[in-house]
Formats: structure tokens, C-alpha cells, sequence
């Protein structure tokens, strides 16, 4: 062996190794296939609930999907038994194909639909990270930070939707540790004529004047807004 056949071999076994690496991804991709989905309804408080699906493959992978606030639990549901008997044997890697597949669901059941086809498109990108055994944000073009900043969401702990109830709220997330805090005090206007819908104006402001106080100068207040007008248009 010279030296040119000598600097020439890293890159050859570098090579071999790829080639092998493909050849284990492509049987994957032949032999991982979704064999059920098992679907997970957490009682979170009287505003809503969370829904999680797993999606388990052939192989013995599990993927996980959010199909929560479809506004229609029971229905996402169903609709996910009935796709589990028409995705059943499908590669985990089709996710175009279950693009393509969903037009039809979509335009029939609306909502319920798009969130339970959602959660399955979820788990089967967290399913196929697994199977090629990278990070499943790998398969979005990287990751872009190594951290996430995490934030107490009060709003739905709030059940007194006054000053004080979120000031409280807003307490035992500072007690928790949390920097951040987020609030939806809109989320009770309704629509009112006048001096009501200005009540109901100032009192959302109050709250989260009241949230501030208790978080303090050096934490961060996030404000979630669905202000409308009488006529149910966009706010200005």
C-alpha cells in the first residue's frame, strides 16, 4: 500500500459506513409501519381537557401527538379510531402521502379533523427521529437553540377572573421559581353594548395591572388578547 492508497482508506471506510448507514435507514423505512394508536384524555379543570395520542409502530417505537382544543374531544376521538383502521400498515415515513390522504376528512369534519390528523403527523415525525435515531428537529433542517425559556401559563388556574385571582395565581407561579408569566384576562368580554363592554374592558386591564404588581419589575407579563367589537370584528 503507498502512501496515496494509504490517505485514501479514512475516506473510503467513511464511505462504507454511509453507504451501510442508508442501507439500515431504507429497511427501517420499509419495515416501520404504524400499528395502533392509543389516545390519552387528561382532566385539566371545567374549561377544556388535554388530548394526547401514541401512535406505536411496528417496530416497538412510540410517538407522541397533541390533539387537544379541537372543541370536540369525543369527536377527534372517533375520528381517530376510524383512522387508525385506514392508516394501520402505512409507513411511519408518509407523511405526504397522509397529506394527500387527509383532504377528503378535512372538508367532511372540519376542525375535529385537522387536529386529530395533526397529532398523527406529529407523532409519526417523533416516530421517524427514532427510527433514524436523530433528534426529530434534525428532520426540519437543525436545531436553532439549545435552551427554551419556559413560562407558568395562569390562566386557566384562575377561576376568581378578578384582580386579586390573578394576582394570587400569579403569586404561586413567582413561588414556583417562573420568570414569565402568561394571562388571558380578555377572555371574558363578551359582547355588550356601552358601559358594560367598557366594565368588562377595565376590568381585563385591572387584572393585568394586578399580575404586574405581583410579578414585579424584573419578570416578564405575556398578554393573550381576543378583544372584538359589538359587531364580532377584529378589535382596533
Amino acid at each position: 500500500m503507498n502512501r496515496r492508497e494509504l490517505l485514501s482508506l479514512p475516506a473510503a471506510l467513511a464511505g462504507a459506513r454511509g453507504l451501510l448507514a442508508q442501507g439500515n435507514s431504507s429497511r427501517k423505512r420499509v419495515t416501520s409501519a404504524i400499528d395502533r394508536f392509543e389516545v390519552f384524555r387528561v382532566t385539566v379543570n371545567e374549561r377544556g381537557d388535554w388530548l394526547l395520542l401514541r401512535t406505536s409502530s411496528s417496530d416497538g417505537l412510540t410517538g407522541l401527538g397533541d390533539c387537544s382544543q379541537s372543541g370536540d374531544d369525543l369527536r377527534v376521538m372517533s375520528l381517530l379510531q376510524e383512522y387508525e383502521r385506514v392508516l394501520r400498515g402505512r409507513s411511519i415515513f408518509s407523511i405526504e402521502e397522509l397529506r394527500q390522504w387527509s383532504r377528503p376528512p378535512i372538508a367532511a369534519h372540519g376542525r375535529p379533523a385537522v387536529v386529530a390528523i395533526s397529532a398523527i403527523e406529529q407523532s409519526l415525525w417523533d416516530l421517524q427521529g427514532q427510527a433514524l435515531g436523530v433528534p426529530s428537529c434534525d428532520l426540519f433542517g437543525g436545531r436553532l437553540r439549545s435552551t427554551i425559556r419556559q413560562y407558568a401559563n395562569v390562566n386557566r388556574m384562575t377561576r376568581d377572573r378578578t384582580a386579586d385571582g390573578f394576582a394570587r395565581s400569579v403569586e404561586r407561579a413567582v413561588a414556583d421559581g417562573f420568570d414569565a408569566v402568561k394571562m388571558a384576562p380578555f377572555d371574558g368580554l363578551v359582547a355588550a353594548p356601552g358601559s358594560e363592554r367598557t366594565r368588562q374592558i377595565n376590568l381585563a386591564i385591572e387584572c393585568a395591572r394586578a399580575a404586574r404588581r405581583a410579578l414585579g419589575p424584573s419578570r416578564d407579563l405575556l398578554i393573550a388578547s381576543r378583544l372584538t367589537t359589538w359587531s364580532g370584528q377584529p378589535g382596533r
